[in-house]
C-alpha cells in the first residue's frame, strides 16, 4: 500500500529528528545513503555554506571537527524548522526531501575539501561505520565522489548567488519559526555604515534587520533572524 504524502513526510521529520538526537550525530547523517543526482544538486549550495564559516586552509583538524558538526547542526535544524515549506519545494524540486541527509555530506565533503582534509582525519570512520553497521567500502567511494564534486565547484565557481536582490520577496523568520514578514529592501545605514534588510512586517522591532543578524537557510532561502 503506497503511503500518503503528508505521512511520508512525518516520517522524514521523525526519523531526522531521531538521527539529530543520536550520540552517532552528525556521522549518522554522512553514512547515509542518498542518490548521486541529490548529491550533485546540493552541492553547489553546500560549497556556499562552507565558504562562509571554514576561517582559512590553515584550520586545525578539531577546527574541523568542530565546524562539521556545527555546520550539520544547522543544516539539520534549518530542515526541521521548516519541512512542510513549499519554496522549499520550488528550490530544491524532487531533491527537497533528501535536504538533511544530502545537503550534511555535500557540506562535510565541501569543508573537507578546502582544508585539504579527508574524512579519517578527523573521525574514526572504520569505528563508526561498525556502530552504524554500514559498508566502510561504499563510504570510501562515496567520498571520492563528493571530493571531486567540491572540487568542481571551486574550480568552476559553482556556487548560487544568495544575497543582493535574491533575497528580495524572502520570508523572514525567527530561530523557534516564528514568521516576520517578507524581506521588502536592502538599505545602506549611512549612521552605522552597515547594510540593512527592511522587512514588511507588523512588528516594529523587526522592521530594519542589520545583515550581522541573520543566516539564510537554503533550504528554503528563508530568512533567519538569530539571537545575539
Amino acid at each position: 500500500m503506497f503511503k500518503r504524502r503528508d505521512e511520508r513526510k512525518e516520517e522524514l521529520k521523525s526519523k531526522v529528528a531521531s538521527y539529530y538526537r543520536s550520540k552517532l550525530f552528525p556521522w549518522n547523517f554522512i553514512f547515509e545513503d542518498v542518490d548521486r543526482q541529490s548529491l550533485e544538486h546540493f552541492m553547489s549550495f553546500a560549497a556556499q555554506a562552507a565558504a562562509g564559516v571554514v576561517p582559512s586552509k590553515d584550520a586545525s583538524k578539531e577546527d574541523a571537527l568542530r565546524i562539521i558538526t556545527e555546520g550539520v547542526r544547522s543544516i539539520v535544524n534549518n530542515f526541521l524548522l521548516c519541512a512542510d515549506d513549499a519554496d522549499a519545494v520550488a528550490l530544491h524540486g524532487r531533491f527537497a526531501s533528501d535536504y538533511p541527509f544530502a545537503m550534511s555530506q555535500c557540506f562535510v565533503y565541501a569543508v573537507l575539501s578546502m582544508l585539504s582534509l579527508k574524512l579519517d582525519d578527523v573521525v574514526d570512520v572504520n569505528t563508526i561505520s561498525d556502530l552504524l553497521g554500514a559498508d566502510v567500502r561504499e563510504l570510501r567511494r562515496k567520498e571520492e565522489f563528493l571530493l571531486g564534486l567540491a572540487e568542481d565547484c571551486k574550480s568552476k565557481g559553482r556556487n548560487p548567488k544568495i544575497l543582493g536582490a535574491s533575497l528580495l520577496g524572502r520570508k523572514v523568520l525567527l530561530e523557534d519559526g516564528t514568521y516576520v514578514g517578507r524581506v521588502k529592501d536592502i538599505i545602506f545605514d549611512s549612521e552605522t555604515r552597515n547594510l540593512e534588510l527592511r522587512v514588511n512586517t507588523r512588528l516594529k522591532d523587526f522592521e530594519n534587520v542589520p545583515f550581522d543578524d541573520i543566516r539564510l537557510n537554503l533550504y528554503n532561502r528563508s530568512v533567519i533572524i538569530e539571537k545575539k
